[in-house]
């Protein structure tokens, strides 16, 4: 009887003594909770950008920072009812100033503060963010990021900065940085080798473009004739291609024909004495000019109006068809030492269209005459410049 009551008085006083043993295994053995950080997000100033945008990026850090689980962040709302909107405003214009941190910091019990700008110059987008500490006086950690291009590429420079800024947190928490730059947001942004390099949109290398326009001649082909007494004003018609070697500059050919009617000049040269009379041929003047082209966009491939400026070389040649047969002709060509264009576009889409204006000169050098096929040439001896105006509309497509 005496050795049952011990066993059933063992059988309870194991798990008694167990339990407590095991409890103290279990809590040893449960990680405990990462201390957090108590940080305030104050709004990113706006500088050259909408005061709109800023706020929105400002709300995109604060977002950022409340993800990370090392943090315990406080917003607007929150700095706006403990402080106040007066001292709010004091806060703003303290970055710098270590004694009102600490004095801020104080009243929001919080040891760090995130500051910063966004600001744009031309295409440029600047990002600048700082990690004040309010307890270590000069204590400040910078990312600063440039983002060219689309506006909306400046989300993910703002999330990048803020896990980058927040290491020694995480450190702090023992947790790796790259969990927290490729974990956090379930992988779905990944760590870049550099995040102060510039991004931006794909550039679109290309530019073909379709011109229509009306041509006018000035100065002459040599002492006696006038240019417009060979072809009078006319339309023109080109094809331009261009490949961008940066966002703004580009460089590529053109090539234009324009069909004009024969000025007076040229009337009396195919007025033809047969014997029996005057004959009076068809002559169909027509300019050809191939062209070599540098190209600059004022904005970026982004911007809904679009000025530009081209300049460059080229050839042009004169070419007269008489009597609708390439067998008999005559034609004059030369160097196009210079020509200059600009232009207004209006972008939708990678589709742009606008008016543009073009002067070229040229000098004719070299004369050809070709009758029943039979070709003879010669050298232009009293050449002179000319130049034409073209008035007209470009359509483009940019891929």
């Amino acid at each position: 009887m005496r050795t049952t009551t011990s066993w059933a008085l063992l059988a309870l006083l194991v798990p008694a003594l167990t339990l407590p043993a095991a409890a103290a295994a279990q809590a040893k053995a449960a990680p405990a909770a990462p201390k957090k950080t108590r940080v305030a997000v104050l709004e990113l100033k706006a500088i050259g950008v909408e005061a709109s945008k800023a706020e929105l990026l400002s709300e995109i850090a604060l977002s950022e920072a409340a993800a990370l689980p090392y943090l315990e962040v406080i917003g607007k709302s929150d700095i706006t009812s403990m402080l106040g909107f007066e001292k709010q405003k004091k806060m703003l214009g303290c970055e710098e100033d270590s004694a009102c941190i600490a004095e801020i910091g104080g009243a929001l019990g919080v040891k760090l503060v995130l500051v910063g700008s966004v600001g744009k110059i031309g295409a440029l987008y600047r990002v600048d963010l700082k990690v004040l500490d309010t307890a270590k006086a000069g204590n400040v950690r910078r990312q600063g990021t440039n983002v060219e291009g689309a506006e909306e590429k400046m989300v993910p420079a703002i999330q990048r900065a803020v896990r980058l800024l927040f290491a020694p947190e995480a450190q702090a928490a023992g947790m790796p940085v790259n969990a927290t730059l490729d974990e956090l947001s379930g992988g779905a942004v990944q760590q870049p080798e550099n995040v102060l390099a510039p991004t931006g949109p794909k550039l679109r290398k290309w530019i073909f473009g379709v011109r229509l326009a009306l041509a006018r001649p000035n100065g002459s082909i040599d002492g006696t004739a006038k240019m417009a007494d060979w072809v009078k004003p006319h339309g023109a018609f080109g094809l331009d291609l261009f490949y961008k070697v940066t966002p703004h500059l580009s460089w590529g050919g053109s090539l234009s024909y324009g069909a004009g009617s024969a000025g007076p000049v040229l009337k009396q040269v195919c007025l033809v004495d047969t014997g029996a009379g005057t004959v009076q041929l068809t002559c169909d003047p027509a300019v050809i000019r191939l062209a070599l082209d540098l190209n600059y966009d004022f904005t970026d491939q982004e911007a809904k109006l679009v000025p530009w400026l081209n300049a460059g070389v080229g050839f042009e040649s004169l070419i007269v068809t008489i009597n609708g047969s390439s067998n008999n002709s005559i034609s004059a060509s030369g160097f196009e030492p210079f020509h200059g264009g600009a232009g207004l576009d209006l972008r939708a889409g990678k589709l742009r269209f606008g008016p543009y204006v073009l002067l070229s000169v040229a000098k004719y050098s070299t004369l050809e005459v070709k009758v029943n096929g039979n070709t003879q040439s010669g050298s232009i001896n009293d050449t002179k410049t000319h130049s034409l105006l073209f008035l007209g509309l470009r359509g483009a497509a940019e891929f």
